[in-house]
């Protein structure tokens, strides 16, 4: 992030409570740092690990909570899935390096409502802050591009069935021939049985669940 300068434990009153939750220290107070010097944000608290941050949101409702997606000893997507359980009404940012499409649409889906990267303007991660607590999301246009293209890619479909072809009196008589081989062949009740299964799973007509109970008769 840019513009962001150093501190340690700033935390000017205002009437937004933030949790920013880094793994690198410095990083966190930086934006500590900035958010502080904004009349509404605040307090502005860190927190370098998961850990931390759920001992924090235990006694703690922070209006906005601005994560990484890597932590030493969780994620920022797990986490802001607890935070929607334990917080509902916070408003989850995301402020890390990566953009892969699969965790942003992860990220969403436990209710975060921004996805911004590290190298952000603080200016601007100050308006996503503001724009998140008015009910908005944000996405960079090209992430937003990626994930509405993920999401509605066409689902490949199903391989075909290589039985399809056959009627049920032809699958009948498949089934009972390849089960009579597996009762004859194996050596191992345990093996006949299992194989005895999966062949009834392919075979799920009417028809060939009476052959193989059949067979299983003899």
């Amino acid at each position: 992030m840019r513009g962001g300068g150093r501190g340690r434990i700033l935390r000017a009153v205002g009437d937004i409570p933030v949790l920013v939750v880094d793994d690198h220290a410095v990083f966190a107070e930086a934006v500590q740092a900035r958010l502080s010097r904004e009349p509404d944000l605040g307090p502005v608290s860190v927190a370098c690990t998961a850990g931390e941050a759920r001992a924090y949101l235990t006694n703690n409702r922070p209006a906005v909570a601005v994560l990484d997606v890597a932590l030493g000893d969780g994620n920022g997507i797990d986490l802001a899935g607890h935070i929607r359980e334990v917080s509902p009404a916070t408003r989850v940012v995301i402020l890390t390096a990566g953009e892969s499409v699969r965790s942003i649409i992860a990220a969403l889906e436990n209710g975060a409502r921004a996805w911004l990267p590290k190298t952000v303007d603080a200016n601007h991660l100050v308006r996503v802050i503001h724009g998140v607590l008015r009910g908005e999301v944000w996405l960079a246009p090209d992430l937003l591009g990626r994930v509405v293209t993920d999401l509605f890619a066409p689902v490949a479909a199903p391989p075909p069935d290589p039985l399809a072809a056959l009627t049920g009196r032809e699958r009948q008589v498949l089934q009972c021939q390849l089960i009579s081989f597996v009762a004859s062949e194996s050596p191992h009740p345990s093996s006949r049985d299992a194989i005895r299964g999966e062949m009834i799973s392919v075979f799920s007509s009417a028809p060939a669940r009476n052959a193989a109970a059949r067979v299983e008769r003899k």
